[in-house]
């Protein structure tokens, strides 16, 4: 959530989006950077993303009822006003790379080694944390192997352990930048 708070204030609102949907959504990252607005359905309490054709399947959908998360991405489409035809995080997979690696940077965890992956492979080894039995994970990260997603969650353990590990510091103003959430739209005119 720090790389997303910290890319809405340096302007890179498409680049937040797309952070926030694949950590929480278990995108891919070229499922987030393709969808457009009309791909976004609000419900009252729930954001459904219509995916269509992945990796492992057509028609395939995410929902988000995740309140925080809702909020944040109704108050993200309210400060980026567009059409439907519109894609939501109009940038390349190269340029997302790129952004991701200078946050990183300016958090001062680029030893940690963040790839584009890393934001599917923390969403799964949080939901994992929580509690979310390996099937739900699987469904929701539309994982069509047990093996695949064990791997993502394994890896995403052994990043954590790496993160816990680093300077105190470093992770209170990573945790104080993450807290600030849907608020970050407080601070911009």
């Amino acid at each position: 959530m720090a790389v997303v708070v910290l890319s809405e204030i340096g302007d890179k609102s498409g680049f937040s989006l797309a952070c926030l949907l694949c950590f929480v959504g278990l995108l891919r990252i070229h499922e987030s950077l393709r969808l457009l607005r009309s791909d976004l359905v609000l419900g009252e309490d729930t954001v459904v993303l219509l995916l269509g054709k992945t990796k492992t399947g057509e028609h395939q959908r995410v929902a988000i009822s995740n309140a925080a998360v809702v909020d944040y991405i109704r108050k993200w489409l309210h400060h980026h006003p567009g059409q439907n035809g519109d894609r939501l995080c109009p940038l390349s997979y190269t340029t997302f790379a790129k952004w991701l690696q200078r946050f990183c940077r300016t958090l001062g965890v680029q030893s940690f080694k963040f790839r584009t992956h890393s934001f599917r492979r923390g969403g799964a080894t949080t939901m994992f944390a929580r509690g979310q039995p390996l099937s739900v994970i699987m469904h929701h990260g539309r994982w069509a192997s047990e093996t695949s997603c064990r791997l993502y969650i394994q890896h995403g353990e052994a990043a954590l352990l790496t993160i816990r590990r680093s300077a105190i510091a470093r992770q209170h103003r990573i945790a104080a930048l993450a807290q600030l959430g849907s608020h970050v739209f407080d601070l911009k005119p």
